[in-house]
């Protein structure tokens, strides 16, 4: 089940030629709570259902697997966008932003230099950060000749 609203807020950052880009701690694979492939499983089941319920896509599942204090991936260390930077060199972080619920969000977000959403408290939900991103990317666009913006 997806949480209300999250697959039209990100088909909005797909027609907008932004990218979806998921960074996520899966702490319960080094917990033996469950696997990888568990894991890309739901991923491909959330991309279905995402697909299902609006149209929408995520372009990339980044994930750190590790326990605590074990790796440069685990939020708020900032591996895993850092590979998403390697997979599309492209991607400015200064015009990049990161949206999520906790404080490891918002320190890799910090970390980086990219904006930074944290719901509840910076916007009540993923179609107001929506609104904000686009709001932003609107402003970074104007004039740039590629329809798929960094980011």
């Amino acid at each position: 089940m997806l949480i209300p609203g999250a697959a039209p807020a990100i088909r909005r950052i797909n027609d907008s030629g932004l990218r979806a880009i998921v960074v996520t701690n899966q702490r319960g694979i080094a917990l033996g709570r469950m696997t990888t492939r568990d894991l890309e499983r739901i991923h491909v089941r959330l991309g279905a259902l995402l697909e299902a319920d609006g149209g929408a896509s995520i372009d990339a599942f980044f994930y750190c697997p590790h326990n605590s204090g074990t790796c440069t991936c685990r939020k708020p260390n900032t591996g895993m966008v850092l590979e998403a930077q390697r997979r599309w060199p492209d991607i400015d972080l200064a015009r990049s932003v990161i949206v999520g619920d906790s404080r490891s969000d918002v320190g890799l977000g910090e970390a980086l230099g990219m904006s930074t959403i944290l719901l509840p408290s910076d916007a009540p939900d993923l179609a107001a950060a929506v609104d904000i991103i686009i709001g932003k990317a609107d402003v970074h666009l104007q004039g740039m000749p590629s329809s798929r913006a960094p980011g």
